[in-house]
């Protein structure tokens, strides 16, 4: 076990199991490290920023930033998850398939995780920079992902195949499936084509339609 799977283990409970989660009391000094990595990271990239610049940038010495976090990769590491997890906030499948049709609660449910992003795009180009070249951090993804992808995020998954009366139905797959998307139009919007000017519900509607028809199991 890494440093980090922790951290990605208590991301998932947050984001899944948002009744299960304890919010974390920050302090001012802790803040303001965080915002001061956020903002370098996001105009120099991981690799190019110091440690020292984070420090200078929040009026602290690297000393008391070691304090709080000790090392680069713990405190970008923070950086991301503390932004994904506040921006995706209340955007919770379960939630949604408790409230809406299932056509009506995947709409939302992607449209909710694309406004997130979209809000705060250098978070998400900051994770995957960061996973792509840091080795701890990539296997410690994985190694939750695949620790927790059944509890967490397959079998509330396991309902959709009940709305569709699909009793071939197979939520692993269809779970792969729908992250695969999400993530893939996520990156699309905000990484390869940042100036689209589109209609990101208008496109997501068309998703989800072809999603329902591929796992209906009509032929």
């Amino acid at each position: 076990m890494n440093n980090y799977e922790a951290a990605f283990d208590a991301l998932l409970k947050q984001v899944t199991q948002p009744e299960k989660s304890t919010p974390v009391k920050v302090s001012k000094k802790k803040q303001a490290i965080l915002a001061a990595a956020k903002k370098l990271f996001s105009e120099k990239g991981f690799s190019a920023t110091t440690t020292a610049s984070i420090a200078a940038e929040a009026h602290t010495t690297e000393k008391t930033l070691f304090k709080h976090f000790p090392s680069k990769n713990d405190l970008v590491l923070n950086v991301c998850l503390g932004a994904i997890a506040e921006n995706f906030q209340g955007i919770y499948f379960s939630r949604y398939l408790q409230e809406l049709d299932l056509r009506e609660a995947l709409i939302q449910f992607f449209t909710g995780k694309t406004a997130a992003w979209l809000k705060d795009s250098d978070s998400l180009k900051l994770f995957l920079q960061v996973i792509l070249t840091e080795k701890d951090l990539r296997e410690a993804v994985v190694t939750n992902l695949s620790k927790e992808w059944d509890n967490q995020i397959t079998n509330p998954m396991k309902e959709v195949g009940n709305r569709l009366g699909n009793k071939n139905f197979d939520a692993n797959i269809f779970n792969i499936f729908l992250f695969s998307v999400l993530i893939g139009y996520d990156v699309l919007r905000m990484v390869l084509l940042p100036d689209w000017q589109t209609d990101d519900k208008q496109n997501i509607e068309k998703i989800v339609d072809v999603l329902l028809f591929g796992f209906s199991g009509e032929r």
